[in-house]
């Protein structure tokens, strides 16, 4: 994926309606062997400082791949 990186890479958010669908969604890339990466936040403006679970990076891949994971998700 290096032409991928040195040209820049599309990003795209889709929307879950819950933490445990989340953490599923970051478990499907996984299992499809995919890069990703489950972000916490510290929480510190909006939830006193406890920690919570926010977004999924998947990538970078093939769109075909990253569908596998998303396809079926809402986008935001």
């Amino acid at each position: 994926f290096p032409v991928t990186i040195a040209n820049g890479m599309k990003k795209v958010c889709f929307q879950v309606d819950s933490e445990e669908e989340l953490i599923a969604v970051h478990h499907a890339a996984l299992n499809q062997g995919l890069k990703t990466f489950l972000i916490h936040d510290s929480g510190y403006t909006e939830f006193h400082g406890q920690v919570t679970k926010t977004a999924v990076s998947i990538g970078p891949a093939e769109d075909s791949l990253i569908d596998l994971v998303t396809g079926n998700l809402k986008l935001y």
